[in-house]
């Protein structure tokens, strides 16, 4: 796209982020960005948009809470039947009973349920939980809190931090709870089980900001005895959890404990085990990640360098030599994974 009204042929996420940046950075209406986009693409490309962003006029077009549960199944999110935040279905062991059709969902609502679930880590999402502090024992904003960790973060990227320039109406798919708090959306397909268990963390809860990644989180639509549970937005564009965000949300990694490191049998006695060298370590990383993605490799391989007891310039200069560091589009990411196990 240009100023100059020519049509410039691109794909539906680089206008997306177009029409984003229009919105949230340049505080242009929805109308008038559209409009932009519509004169400077093709009228193909306008109508996918269009109805991409539809979902965000809530007050022109509301949408029911079934349409809003079922786009949850149609994005193929299985739905957990619940009441007061519990289950009524042994999900993990009978996974079958997994509502994932409108079928399913009529049925259960035919019987007079109203709340829904889902797990945000199998369909690789993170939800950001933020509670304002009535019914909790701290009396936290957690909203207030949040905006106040991205601001003060010199790490984060600027495109994350213009979500939270006129927070909440500037991020693209939240939930309104019936307590005021909200549930943030993000894709995070790169997540580890390592990485996983840094998410438990009190410091964070205390401010009321919860990671829900592995456990159950309510769906939009959803309605309980104090109310029902709003989306804004659409699950169609949903922001990538980035690693800047992610360590200013989370602990550091524990430090393992030194323990001693017996060398490797072989037949070769004057051969020296595999983490006692940069390239052993390269070799053993090699061998035991590389069917893994780039990100998993390097976040693992980091690992490797930090329990031989390698130096992070160390980790840096050999993990920037390899193939996995050259394939990502994004070459910072590397450097911030290393930062994280280095912390």
């Amino acid at each position: 796209m240009t100023d100059g009204g020519e049509v410039i042929h691109m794909n539906i996420d680089s206008l997306f982020e177009r029409f984003a940046i229009m919105t949230i950075d340049g505080e242009q209406s929805d109308a008038d960005a559209l409009e932009y986009c519509r004169k400077h693409t093709t009228p193909e490309l306008a109508a996918e948009l269009e109805a991409i962003i539809r979902p965000r006029r809530s007050t022109d077009e509301p949408r029911t809470p079934e349409d809003v549960l079922t786009s949850y199944l149609q994005k193929n999110i299985e739905l957990i039947p619940s009441k007061d935040k519990r289950p009524l279905i042994a999900y993990t062991k009978e996974p079958e009973r997994l509502i994932r059709t409108a079928d399913g969902l009529k049925q259960w609502t035919e019987r007079g349920i109203t709340e829904y679930g889902f797990i945000p880590s199998k369909h690789n999402l993170l939800v950001i939980d933020i509670d304002r502090g009535q019914g909790h024992a701290n009396q936290a904003d957690g909203i207030a809190n949040i905006k106040e960790l991205i601001a003060g973060a010199a790490t984060i990227g600027d495109k994350i931090k213009r979500y939270f320039d006129s927070f909440p109406d500037s991020f693209p798919c939240y939930t309104t709870t019936p307590s005021g708090g909200l549930h943030l959306y993000f894709r995070a397909s790169y997540i580890t089980p390592e990485l996983a268990k840094r998410f438990d963390n009190s410091s964070l809860q205390s401010k009321n900001i919860e990671l829900k990644y592995n456990t159950k989180t309510t769906a939009a639509g959803s309605a309980t005895a104090k109310g029902r549970y709003i989306m804004t937005g659409s699950l169609e564009r949903l922001p990538e959890m980035t690693l800047d965000l992610l360590n200013v949300l989370i602990k550091a990694p524990e430090r393992p404990p030194e323990r001693q490191r017996y060398p490797r049998k072989t037949t070769d006695s004057s051969a020296a085990a595999w983490n006692t060298t940069p390239e052993g370590i390269i070799q053993k990383a090699t061998e035991k990640y590389s069917g893994m993605s780039n990100h998993e490799f390097i976040y693992k391989t980091a690992i490797l360098f930090q329990r031989a007891g390698m130096t992070k310039a160390i980790a840096e200069q050999y993990i920037k030599n390899t193939p996995q560091h050259r394939g990502r589009s994004d070459k910072h990411d590397t450097t911030t994974a290393i930062d994280s196990i280095y912390r």
